[in-house]
């Protein structure tokens, strides 16, 4: 079983990994955004994601946050 950092909760990893995955999606996207077949990701979809990780809502705060 792999070890823990326990001074970071659930909450800063579920914070962490939707940052991650909206940048990381946005970035291997870019073509397919620039030549408009597929939308960026932003805002409202990680206040879907993290609510449903969580079920807390997200706050300004939590953007650019990445381990």
């Amino acid at each position: 079983m792999p070890a823990e950092n326990s001074a970071e909760s659930y909450i800063d990893r579920c914070i962490s990994a939707t940052n991650l995955y909206v940048e990381m999606y946005n970035n291997n996207m870019r073509w397919e955004i620039t030549d408009g077949i597929a939308l960026p990701l932003g805002k409202e979809f990680k206040e879907n994601r993290f609510k449903s990780m969580t079920g807390r809502k997200w706050l300004e705060n939590y953007e650019g946050v990445i381990r």
